[in-house]
């Protein structure tokens, strides 16, 4: 049986990833906590340019900015704001996306919308992290942490590979952890410890760029710094500015020209699965 032309078109485009998971980081962009200027850099932390300054200032503990749309967004007692990623256009706002209010609770959200917060209350001795179902106030799954962070652990999401990330520290130099999971909990891995981050009991901001295959965070509130997702190499520490108060990433999704050239690579392996059934 031949495979028709349609058929094969429509299957191929669900084969493709969606586009978020095809957004690729281009830049970095971060604001001083002291005076809220916002700030870019290339993702080596070369070219450093600096642009408004936000205002409210946006804090850490209430959510640092989160990027979404060609937006930047933050939130403050009673209100969010955005403005364009230049630090123009600074509006305040009644409502937010989704992502971005889950974000500015110190959430992350997965592809079929749970939404995951970590807590620095302890379970069994050790800070975890659970996951909530759309509408649900009962998590469906905990992460149990190998440690008691303080203050909780920042989280990032790597809705490509399907992976939950966690850092922090907690009041002793040297300290800190960054760990990885399966989005149920299970699988944790140690990638790295505080010999090579150095963290100690501040917040750390985190963010993934998975088709670079890197993962990006605030130290101390002192610097940024990256490393490869599965913790092969020693962290590079890529800029160092005072006080670092959050972290996001710029990033760029492929126009639909690139992606029509994504369409025979995925049609192949589609006429190849389907003559593997049919054997």
């Amino acid at each position: 049986m031949r495979l028709h032309p349609s058929r094969g078109v429509i299957a191929c485009l669900i084969l493709l990833p969606p586009l978020a998971y095809l957004a690729r980081a281009d830049s970095l962009l971060f604001v001083n906590g002291g005076n809220g200027l916002l700030s870019r850099a290339n993702l080596d932390g070369s070219n450093l340019q600096n642009f408004s300054e936000l205002n409210p200032i946006p804090l850490y503990h209430q959510g640092g900015i989160s990027l979404h749309e060609n937006k930047l967004y933050w939130g403050a007692p009673g209100n969010y704001f955005s403005t364009n990623l230049d630090g123009s256009n600074q509006q305040p706002l009644s409502t937010v996306p989704d992502p971005v209010r889950i974000k500015l609770l110190g959430g992350v959200l997965d592809s079929a919308g749970n939404a995951y917060f970590s807590y620095d209350d302890t379970l069994g001795g050790a800070s975890v992290i659970q996951r909530f179902a759309p509408g649900d106030s009962d998590p469906n799954a905990t992460i149990y942490t190998s440690t008691r962070f303080s203050p909780k652990p920042g989280l990032a999401i790597d809705l490509l590979h399907s992976k939950i990330y966690w850092a922090g520290g907690w009041n002793q130099l040297d300290a800190g952890l960054l760990q990885r999971s399966n989005l149920d909990g299970s699988n944790i891995e140690t990638l790295y410890t505080g010999q090579e981050l150095h963290f100690e009991d501040y917040p750390i901001d985190l963010e993934i760029d998975p088709l670079n295959n890197m993962i990006y965070w605030t130290g101390n509130m002192s610097w940024i710094a990256r490393a490869p997702l599965d913790g092969s190499t020693p962290p590079q520490i890529l800029l160092t500015a005072a006080p670092i108060e959050s972290l996001a990433l710029e990033l760029s999704v492929p126009e639909p020209t690139t992606l029509t050239l994504l369409l025979p690579i995925a049609l192949l392996l589609l006429r190849r699965r389907h003559r593997a059934n049919h054997l």
